[in-house]
């Protein structure tokens, strides 16, 4: 049995490839328009826990056969994870907020935890196997055509659901983050369009695809995909020509060339120079408002920030006159729109310390992929490496989105597995089976892989992986429950219509200010200032920094005047440029 646990069994391992990728696309697709308030990222954080709860299982069962070789990507998400625990206990905001994260985002301490154990599962997956980045795009590629055809369907009006918002964001809930998402898959389809193994009605379908998918970009108006295909079409040059005969003199054109059109697409963001009518948008003049508060609560809680996904419960504190005057103090975010500052404003500097120290470490394996693609161009690692750079441009303007952020952390952890001289060694070999055809040795033994995976598919896990796969899923959705339970509570008081039931609901584990927010408006408009008082309570018992419970009472006539200026106080307090105060 010792030996048995030493070495991960090859179905197994392919099982787990299998989880890590299903996640990602169950992830992507996942929704529950008919039995939550939140149809969109609440159950994408159920599928992300569900799916990489039971991989870490797999992973610590068998831990004896990675441990060694894998000592250092353990330690960092180990480190990662222990922060954020530190963060739940010591920064003072709410333990469920903290945990669950806030309605609509749900980044907190389970989402980033889940993330964690499926980067270290999908670097563990593409240890020695060079077919998983093969597999990995394909995956993104299904998922993107699902994603296309739902959103010609919202394009034509003809959306079976009834969304608050008739706009074409597929099944992520938003334009921009629909849009990031194809500015992905787009990058990954280009380079099995130009891969010179793609058979011709492949790359003809492909083709088709990418136009499609670049004209559903084009019709939601934002540019983060646009920008994203245009970061990644980039690189994706620059692999496919670093093999060439003129790769000398190309690249430095191409870099030129590309260098150029970033600078001046740089100042397009400030408005100014020629693309600035294609590129600027009154929006990214509130994102820098939400930056700029990011780095305010990073520099003033630097330690463990301000708590996990609770970086909207200081914002009106924090972001300083200019931002708070600009369009009006109504304007609010509970976002930085930039991921790395989300984590150091939620986590402090240790926290984004060690995000940043998986970055560099992915973006080695990005340096040893372009290495190799001076001796053989590869479109299965040009495409990873492409999309995660783009990603990575992408996440300084924007948020960390479940639906998409998942893969950039299946894509991470990838490219660390790959700058690993484990797999240099495999990739060798690979490029010695494809430049050499008299290799019959080589040839038969890829042959052999290929046979034993498809052998695989249908291979049952031993029982005692099984049980242990299946009892980590069960954790995983356990840790969503209460979130999913009370959400859905709060979805079926609201189809009632009964104020009385929908305050009722707001007393499970999991409801977030967002909900007691969204109720305690509804009994403002029906002026039952009885039910108003006992959601206010409820709200500022749980969420002591919620701006609306102190201007709901601080608004309410009936109140006594000393409550009213103790409100009116704190009011201050959270908003101290706020001139309508």
């Amino acid at each position: 049995m010792g030996y048995h646990l030493a070495v991960m069994p090859e179905i197994v391992r392919y099982r787990l490839t299998q989880i890590v990728l299903w996640t990602g696309i169950l992830a992507t697709t996942m929704i529950a328009p008919f039995s939550n308030y939140d149809p969109i990222s609440l159950p994408k954080l159920a599928v992300i826990s569900f799916g990489s709860i039971s991989a870490l299982f797999l992973l610590i069962l068998y831990r004896k056969s990675f441990i060694n070789s894998h000592k250092s990507i353990v330690l960092l998400l180990s480190g990662f994870v222990f922060w954020m625990l530190l963060v739940l206990l010591f920064s003072g905001a709410p333990l469920e907020q903290q945990i669950w994260g806030m309605f609509g985002r749900n980044t907190g301490l389970v989402a980033y935890f889940s993330l964690a154990s499926l980067m270290l599962a999908s670097c563990i997956s593409s240890s020695d196997n060079y077919d998983f980045a093969r597999r990995l795009s394909n995956s993104v590629i299904g998922v993107s055509i699902f994603e296309t055809l739902y959103c010609l369907v919202q394009i034509a009006k003809r959306d079976p659901i009834r969304w608050s918002e008739m706009q074409p964001f597929g099944t992520l809930g938003n334009v921009n983050f629909l849009s990031a998402f194809l500015g992905i898959s787009t990058v990954i389809i280009l380079n099995q369009v130009v891969g010179k193994d793609t058979r011709s009605l492949w790359r003809f379908a492909l083709s088709g695809l990418l136009i499609v998918q670049l004209y559903v970009i084009e019709f939601t108006g934002s540019i983060q995909g646009l920008m994203m295909f245009a970061v990644g079409s980039a690189v994706s040059i620059l692999f496919r020509i670093a093999s060439s005969r003129y790769a000398k003199f190309a690249i430095p054109s191409v870099v030129s060339g590309f260098s150029v059109v970033g600078i001046i697409s740089a100042f397009a963001l400030f408005n100014k120079g020629p693309l600035a009518g294609f590129i600027y948008q009154p929006s990214i003049v509130f994102r820098w408002d939400y930056m700029h508060a990011g780095i305010e609560m990073t520099q003033q809680f630097p330690v463990f920030g301000v708590g996990l996904d609770s970086y909207g419960d200081w914002y009106r504190q924090l972001r300083g006159e200019i931002s708070t005057l600009r369009t009006g103090p109504d304007r609010v975010s509970n976002s930085a729109h930039n991921i790395f500052l989300d984590i150091s404003s939620n986590g402090g500097l240790p926290l984004i310390l060690i995000y940043l120290a998986l970055v560099i470490w992915a973006s080695i394996g990005c340096y040893r992929l372009w290495i190799r693609s001076k001796t053989i161009f590869n479109p299965w690692h040009a495409a990873l490496v492409a999309s995660w750079i783009a990603y990575q441009v992408q996440a300084l303007i924007s948020i960390n989105q479940l639906g998409v952020g998942v893969w950039a952390w299946i894509l991470t952890g990838t490219l660390i597995s790959f700058s690993s001289s484990k797999f240099q060694n495999i990739e060798s070999s690979v490029a010695s089976l494809r430049t050499n055809t008299d290799n019959k040795k080589t040839f038969n033994k890829s042959k052999d892989v290929s046979a034993a995976r498809r052998k695989l598919k249908g291979e049952l896990m031993p029982a005692k992986a099984s049980l242990v796969a299946f009892s980590g899923a069960a954790i995983g959705v356990a840790l969503c429950l209460p979130a999913l339970v009370s959400d859905s509570a709060v979805y079926r008081a609201f189809q009632t219509g009964d104020t009385s039931k929908m305050v009722n609901s707001l007393k499970g584990v999991g409801v977030t200010a967002w909900h007691m927010e969204v109720v305690l408006d509804d009994t403002v408009k029906k002026n039952d200032a009885g039910l108003a008082s006992e959601v206010v309570s409820i709200l500022k018992a749980k969420f002591p920094r919620d701006y609306y419970a102190y201007y709901i009472e601080y608004m309410n006539a009936t109140a006594s005047q000393s409550d009213r200026n103790a409100a009116l106080t704190v009011l201050k307090t959270l908003d101290p440029f706020n001139p309508n105060i």
